[in-house]
């Protein structure tokens, strides 16, 4: 709606999306992951190469606003923002492993056992939520889980440098010790 009332020259507009802002108190699958890691109750993942990008740093994010709101620029686009780097999901498991300075499990969960794994979660949450109950560190465990876990989800942030003059300062990995500071 934003960009269509850019369109008919009603505003000058444009749009950021950090759908996966990472930093302190963040939430999602990579924070159910450091608590499940915190608390010891998984085994290694499989071999995961999938290959995911991470939206930006709360920091970055703000500054990506701010320079929309002071920028020239208006195209009327939408920008996805990221943080300019690649992950592989198996580096990630080894990165917050050593960030929470726990030894990593010997057994390394086969797919399938996570596949069944992660479906039986899923029922078991939503039968507690029947009942009004709620477990934290696993509300959003299902196959969706799985499936993020399998399936590459990058993205570009290339348009948003170019066009709002915004280079990312931050790496999941530079915020991780922040990350799981919460979880020590």
């Amino acid at each position: 709606m934003l960009l269509e009332a850019h369109n008919a020259s009603s505003i000058n507009a444009l749009v950021l999306s950090p759908a996966n802002v990472y930093g302190p108190g963040m939430r999602g699958n990579i924070s159910t992951l450091i608590s499940l890691i915190s608390s010891g109750y998984i085994p290694l993942l499989p071999l995961l190469n999938t290959r995911i990008s991470f939206k930006f740093g709360i920091n970055d994010v703000s500054r990506a606003i701010k320079l929309a709101m002071e920028s020239s620029y208006s195209g009327g686009k939408a920008y996805t923002l990221t943080d300019g780097e690649t992950y592989i999901i198996s580096d990630l498991e080894f990165e917050i492993y050593e960030a929470l300075d726990k030894t990593r499990p010997r057994w390394r969960c086969p797919r399938i056992v996570l596949y069944l794994g992660l479906f039986l979660t899923g029922v078991f949450v939503k039968t507690l939520n029947i009942f009004g109950l709620d477990i934290p560190s696993i509300a959003g465990v299902s196959l969706r889980t799985y499936k993020n876990l399998i399936t590459d989800n990058l993205f570009d942030n290339s348009e948003a440098c170019k066009n709002l003059g915004f280079e990312p300062s931050e790496t999941f990995y530079t915020l991780l010790p922040k990350c799981v500071s919460g979880y020590k």
